[in-house]
């Protein structure tokens, strides 16, 4: 059911463009310093995911409709400042990861749950003190919500990287028996494939700001509540299966530190960016972005694929777990410098050849 509404709520939104498009684009402009695309889109796709699970969750489970509730009421503050954002009402970056905190707070509070734990010694010790747990589960689940934003620059990336994080997490709960778990993430899988079935590989309607917030928010605090209900889940593991994402958020804010940028302003040097550039510059296809944007998504997508498969494996091994995360790190860091050093030599030897621009 939820994929059948947020497909029908997608198409109306890309069929009745032309009566909304001037609202709903972003006031777009393809020199936009992280534009991917060249046409004016609508950005309120998160809408249909919203409203498929919002409408799916009335013949729900109580046990799955609980859940559902809380996740939607919690998300409401930084999905409205994702929203005033994609109608160009020009939320400030800041003001959204306020507005990401203070849904981080009311999703602990309505649900009585943080995180339980680390299991590293010296690290647990502190989550006994519960401003440190507070504080920290807040941190880590606003700052998901920001990178499932961050990663939204493919066609098809945020959403494709947020349906397998959530079939990741669907396969821990139905291991674990975990039926309320399950579906919810079911539900929310549907409303996602909707909205997919128009954003892949054609670009016809994006998530947007609103809708990578309610899943970075909702797909974060759904890792929280299977900790706390499985204490023998490797809390690593979970993190194993966020990885791409937050490597990405955390890079562009080590980036823009060491490059003495303003944290806040936005960059073209992600790394889905790097690949879609490399992709224009090595066939010399500058004017074919609706070629090279979802090639890229295919290049990126099994890559963040590989830390989920292992955050299953050590799903109960919390040192494996860090072992793997320890070499996603290395992984992600030499892929990202070999993509950058790979896309710079070959931006030589056009600059070189600049008669082969033209084909």
């Amino acid at each position: 059911m939820s994929f059948a509404i947020s497909l029908l709520i997608a198409g109306i939104i890309v069929l009745s463009k032309q009566f909304h498009i001037k609202f709903t684009a972003k006031g777009h402009r393809s020199t936009a310093i992280q534009s991917s695309h060249t046409d004016p889109t609508p950005r309120i796709g998160g809408m249909a995911v919203m409203f498929g699970c919002l409408i799916a969750c009335t013949f729900a489970e109580q046990s799955v409709k609980y859940f559902l509730i809380i996740l939607a009421l919690s998300s409401a503050p930084v999905a409205i400042g994702g929203f005033l954002e994609d109608f160009g009402m020009q939320a400030s970056p800041l003001e959204r990861l306020a507005l990401a905190i203070l849904s981080s707070i009311v999703a602990g509070f309505m649900l009585e749950m943080w995180i339980p734990r680390l299991d590293v010694q010296k690290l647990d010790s502190m989550l006994t003190i519960s401003f440190f747990t507070v504080t920290l589960t807040v941190l880590v689940t606003a700052g998901v919500s920001q990178a499932f934003n961050i990663i939204d620059g493919l066609h098809g990336l945020s959403i494709g990287t947020s349906v397998m994080v959530a079939l990741c997490l669907a396969l821990i709960s139905a291991t674990l028996g975990d039926s309320a778990m399950f579906q919810t993430l079911i539900i929310f899988i549907g409303a996602m494939l909707g909205l997919l079935f128009f954003n892949y590989p054609f670009g016809k309607i994006f998530l947007g700001d609103g809708g990578s917030y309610i899943l970075g928010h909702s797909l974060g605090w759904i890792g929280i509540i299977l900790l706390n209900r499985h204490p023998d889940i490797a809390p690593f593991s979970i993190l194993l299966v966020f990885f791409w994402p937050i490597a990405d958020l955390c890079f562009a804010i080590l980036r823009r530190i060491y490059s003495r940028k303003s944290l806040i302003k936005p960059d073209r040097l992600h790394l889905h960016q790097l690949v879609r550039r490399g992709l224009e510059l090595m066939f010399y296809a500058q004017k074919k972005r609706h070629i090279t944007n979802p090639v890229a998504t295919l290049i990126i997508l099994p890559l963040a694929g590989l830390p989920m498969i292992a955050g299953l494996i050590t799903l109960h091994n919390n040192l494996a777990a860090i072992a793997y995360l320890m070499v996603a790190i290395i992984g992600y860091t030499s892929c990202y410098y070999g993509v950058l050093k790979v896309a710079k030599s070959i931006r030589v030897t056009h600059e070189a050849n600049p008669c082969k621009l033209t084909k």
